[in-house]
This record gives C-alpha cells, sequence and structure tokens, in this order.
C-alpha cells in the first residue's frame, strides 16, 4: 500500500511539473519581478500569458497527446521519427510564439526567452538521439537560468525563488529516479545543460 501510495505521489509530481508547463510558469513567476512590467495593464499580461501559454503547452500537448493516440503511426514509421516529430512541433509552435510575442509593445526579454527555449529544445533534441537525458530536468534548468540571468540583468531580488525552484527540481529528479525512468546522471545533466543554455543566451544576447 505505502508503495503504491509513493508510485501515484511521484507520478503526480511528474505530471503537475510537465516540461511543456514550465515556461508558463516561469513567465508567471518572473513576470511581475522585471522592470517597467508593473506598469503593464491586466490585459497586456493576460495577452502576454496566453501566447506563452498556447505556443508552449497548448499545441504542442495537443500534438503529443494525438502521437499517443495513434501510436501505430510511428510504429509504421522509423523511430527516429518518433522522436523528431515532438520536438520539431514544440520547437516550431515555441518559435511561432516569440514572433508574435516579438510585435507586441513590451520588453525584448519575453521574446529572448522564448528564442532560448527554441535554443534549448533544438539541443535537448540532439542529445535525446543518442541519450535520454530528462526533459524534466532540462525545463527546470531551464528556468533556474532565467532567474539568475535576470538576477544580474536587472538585480531582481528573487532568492526565495532561487531556493524554491532547486527544490522543486530536487523532488521531481528523485521522482523521475524512484520511477526509473531516468537515472541520476541523466536528471542531473539535464538540469545542467537546461540552466547553461538559458543562462547564457540572456546573458550575452
Amino acid at each position: 500500500m505505502k508503495d503504491k501510495l509513493t508510485r501515484y505521489t511521484t507520478l503526480f509530481i511528474t505530471w503537475i511539473f510537465n516540461p511543456l508547463l514550465i515556461p508558463t510558469f516561469g513567465f508567471l513567476i518572473v513576470m511581475n519581478k522585471i522592470p517597467g512590467v508593473e506598469y503593464y495593464s491586466f490585459r497586456v499580461k493576460s495577452i502576454l500569458a496566453i501566447i506563452i501559454f498556447i505556443s508552449t503547452f497548448i499545441f504542442p500537448g495537443i500534438f503529443i497527446m494525438l502521437a499517443t493516440l495513434n501510436r501505430k503511426l510511428f510504429q509504421e514509421n522509423a523511430v527516429k521519427t518518433s522522436k523528431i516529430m515532438p520536438y520539431l512541433i514544440t520547437g516550431l509552435s515555441t518559435y511561432l510564439g516569440a514572433q508574435f510575442l516579438g510585435k507586441l509593445p513590451v520588453t525584448e526579454i519575453f521574446k529572448l526567452i522564448m528564442l532560448g527555449i527554441c535554443i534549448l529544445i533544438v539541443v535537448s533534441f540532439l542529445v535525446h538521439i543518442r541519450w535520454n537525458i530528462s526533459e524534466h530536468l532540462v525545463a527546470l534548468g531551464g528556468l533556474w537560468g532565467i532567474l539568475i540571468a535576470m538576477n544580474f540583468k536587472f538585480g531582481m531580488d528573487i532568492l526565495l525563488l532561487f531556493i524554491s525552484v532547486l527544490i522543486v527540481s530536487g523532488i521531481v529528479a528523485s521522482s523521475l529516479i524512484y520511477q526509473e525512468k531516468h537515472t541520476p546522471a541523466q536528471v542531473y545533466s539535464g538540469f545542467a545543460m537546461g540552466f547553461a543554455v538559458l543562462f547564457t543566451v540572456i546573458i550575452f544576447i
């Protein structure tokens, strides 16, 4: 009974912190920490949130759901196709979201973050071809990289957020290891890669 409860708890944790939801969580976390954003109207903030949610979760999520319901399609094609398409759709949808954000009268940092996520998706795909790196920890590492980079750029006092993301990352990593979906090396390297890519993009571009 105890093992069953633990299993369901870890499944719930990995479901809540789905990699496709992390960009939206991250946006909601940092939105009001960026200088000038506090002057945006509720309507503008809502539009920003909707664009990010649709481009990074809804469109990719619909495709992945349809692909899961039609596994026969992937069984009839090369194994690589089943790996390529989710990454391709997610990357393309995120890129389009970045372009929409670029047309709005808002700070460029939002578009930069979205473009950074696109780069991270490409890097994750290239690694995933050879190694089963953890997408959950890639996303959480990317969020941590964004927070630290934003702290350097804008001097934001977000120590509590730093610690919170680390704690959540540890919980998600433990859940994935418990479920035997990933090894410790796969979750640690995923976090490190996500951090390195997003931090580098925001600081140096």
